[in-house]
């Protein structure tokens, strides 16, 4: 009897040992399937395909429930520009992880989406606007305009008197001498020549300022790519989308900084080998040129009239 007992109970510890085994081993292999269900997800998301990675986190999820597959989700629906899922999936992700360390950010989200959502519910639910009664002015005006007497300000603006008439007939329209008058000042204004000094100034500072704009481009093209080597070693979601929105951010800088500073310091050189080329005073009495000089993003152009 204690032998056929001592075997049950061998048998019973044998049992629950091989079942922790196999719990052991299934929930190893759920981890690791919602690992690469995750893995799946992130990939989707940086290639822009945001209704995949929100299947594979939403499977992810379904295996291994994480906070971090909420925030996945909100992200993914942001990328495709719904921002009533977005305001849902971030408020999951808050209310499954209270203490966040991106708690701040992500509560001002919600209050942005909140707030654009009500504000377009206002909007829908305000009547439309009354059409202006015209016509019923317009016969208000018409009746008082009759039965109101005429007035004598009424009579002058309907009949002129005979004397305004005359007075009106006797100023004489400017003669054509008149209007040559001002073109000699006009072209004298145009003839003046610029001062060297001044173009020379303007030049070496545009080409000042170009240098500093590109020496900032180069600086933040160079933490782009800092950032862009980090994300490449990312493996987790919320690194890897901050990442990307930093090498986005710094892109763009760099861009427009490389633009602005090609362009002033092309325009400063410009300015400065005209003052350098520019006729001295006395010759300038003799032959004169006009030059005009623009600059934009795509280049600079460059403008030459003269009398010589």
């Amino acid at each position: 009897m204690r032998a056929a007992i001592a075997i049950a109970i061998a048998l019973l510890v044998f049992a629950s040992l091989a079942a922790r085994r196999v719990s052991a081993q299934d929930d190893a292999a759920v981890r690791a399937e919602a690992e690469k269900l995750h893995r799946a997800a992130v990939v989707a998301f940086a290639h822009h395909q945001y209704r995949t990675s929100i299947e594979r986190s939403t499977e992810a999820d379904r295996l291994l429930p994480s906070a971090a597959n909420s925030y996945n989700i909100a992200r993914a629906y942001e990328g495709l520009k719904d921002s009533p899922q977005a305001l849902i999936w971030y408020r999951d992700y808050l209310n499954r992880d209270p203490n966040a360390p991106d708690r701040n950010q992500v509560a001002l989200k919600i209050a942005r989406y909140e707030s654009a959502l009500d504000q377009h519910a206002v909007q829908a639910r305000a009547p439309a606007s009354l059409p202006p009664e015209e016509p019923a002015s317009a016969a208000a005006a018409a009746m008082a305009a009759a039965t109101s007497p005429p007035t004598g300000r009424a009579n002058l603006e309907v009949a002129p008197s005979a004397s305004a008439a005359t007075d009106t007939a006797e100023v004489p329209p400017p003669s054509e001498p008149q209007r040559e008058s001002a073109a000699p000042a006009a072209t004298t204004a145009r003839r003046a020549p610029p001062s060297h000094s001044a173009l020379r100034t303007v030049g070496v500072v545009s080409i000042v300022a170009g240098g500093l704009m590109l020496g900032g481009a180069l600086l933040f093209e160079l933490a782009r790519r800092s950032v862009e080597n980090r994300a490449r070693h990312e493996t987790e979601q919320i690194p890897y989308a901050h990442d990307l929105d930093v090498v986005q951010q710094r892109r763009t800088a760099a861009q427009v900084l490389a633009a602005l500073g090609g362009s002033a310091a092309i325009g400063g050189i410009v300015l400065f080998a005209v003052a350098a080329a520019a006729p001295s005073p006395e010759e300038s009495s003799v032959a004169h040129a006009s030059i005009a000089v623009g600059c934009a993003t795509a280049g600079c152009g460059l403008s030459l009239r003269g009398r010589y």
